[in-house]
C-alpha cells in the first residue's frame, strides 16, 4: 500500500477527465501488510491521522499513523473480517458471522 498526496488542480476545477487533468502524486510512505493476501478494506479515521487496512484470510489489522509515519499490526483473532470503522478514540471491526470487536 502506498500512501500519496495529490495536489488539486490550480484553478480548483475537477471537471476535466483523462491524464491531462490529473496532478502528480508524491509518495509519502509505504505500508507492507503482514501477509501476502489481497488488501480488501481501507478506512481513514475522521481526523485523517490513521489509516486501517485488512487483508483477506488474515486476522491482522494494519494501523498506519500519519504523524509517526509508522504502522503496527493488531491481531483481531478473527479471519473473516468484512468491515472496519473508526470512532472517537477507537476503531471497530466486524466479521462475516456478525461479531463486532472494538479496539481503543
Amino acid at each position: 500500500i502506498q500512501i500519496s498526496s495529490t495536489l488539486p488542480p490550480g484553478d480548483g476545477d475537477r471537471t476535466g477527465s483523462g491524464p491531462e487533468s490529473m496532478q502528480e502524486s508524491t509518495v509519502i510512505d509505504q505500508i507492507i501488510p503482514p501477509s501476502p493476501t489481497q488488501v480488501v478494506m481501507l478506512c481513514w479515521s475522521a481526523s485523517g491521522l490513521y489509516l486501517a487496512a485488512f487483508q483477506s484470510l488474515s486476522s491482522q489489522v494494519t494501523l498506519w499513523e500519519l504523524d509517526q509515519r509508522k504502522s503496527r499490526s493488531i491481531d483481531t483473532f478473527a479471519k473473516d473480517l468484512v468491515w472496519i470503522e473508526f470512532g472517537d478514540g477507537c476503531f471497530a471491526v466486524g466479521t462475516g458471522k456478525g461479531v463486532v470487536t472494538i479496539f481503543s
